[in-house]
């Protein structure tokens, strides 16, 4: 039941952060077409596009770890194997809570 709950926190956090995507981008090349087209930019373009970047960083990170990694960082580690593989995996996972509690701190 548990894990039923969480696979559908995790596909709505993943429709989420695709929603913001396609957003963001419709958000971009409409902001681009009125600068260019029209000489005046969306006044809101730039504060919401900083909040979509916000929500698909934080959300996607979410998704990156439930999905076990991206392809760079797994090939890297599934190469190097063994104990080393293992130390890299735990390096990896340790930057990772380092550049969140930084970020965290400057809020």
């Amino acid at each position: 039941m548990r894990a039923r709950i969480l696979n559908a926190l995790a596909l709505a956090n993943e429709a989420v952060v695709v929603v913001a995507i396609v957003l963001d981008l419709l958000l971009t090349f409409a902001n681009t077409i009125a600068r260019y087209g029209f000489n005046s930019g969306i006044h809101f373009a730039e504060d919401v596009s900083a909040i979509l970047i916000g929500i698909i960083t934080w959300l996607g990170s979410a998704a990156y770890f439930r999905r076990a990694g991206g392809m760079s960082y797994t090939a890297l580690v599934d190469h190097a194997g063994g104990t080393t593989g293992a130390a890299l995996r735990a390096a990896g996972l340790w930057l990772v809570l380092i550049v969140i509690t930084i970020s965290l701190w400057s809020f």
